[in-house]
């Protein structure tokens, strides 16, 4: 699995993220909610409805962490929220494309995503 962070600034909030094979684990202002994506085949799903901007994912959790999902050649790509503070790092500010094995996961009370 293949994942992009969509940085957004938001100081107050944190969202957890834990990946296991085509399956995420997001937690969000105490909320969890599971995404999972083995069912999902090659080609592209659509997350919000084109004409109300409706997101189209049930979840439990407030707000929508899953801005994009895509399968091609069996590898599914994420987009997926991620925020950040002020001082977030340049890393954190223009991310680019990771294997999800590489993503840690931060600690609770950390300034940025």
């Amino acid at each position: 699995m293949r994942i992009l962070f969509s940085p957004q600034v938001r100081e107050e909030d944190r969202v957890y993220y834990e990946f296991s094979e085509d399956v995420v684990k997001v937690t969000l202002k105490g909320k969890t909610d599971t995404f999972d994506f083995r069912g999902f085949g090659d080609g592209e799903l659509e997350v919000t409805d084109p004409n109300t901007g409706e997101y189209l994912i049930d979840s439990a959790l407030d707000e929508n962490v899953v801005t994009s999902a895509k399968r091609v050649n069996g590898v599914l790509y994420l987009e997926l929220m991620n925020f950040i503070g002020f001082d977030a790092t340049h890393e954190e500010c223009f991310p680019e494309w990771i294997d999800h094995t590489e993503y840690t996961k931060p600690r609770v009370g950390e300034s940025s995503g």
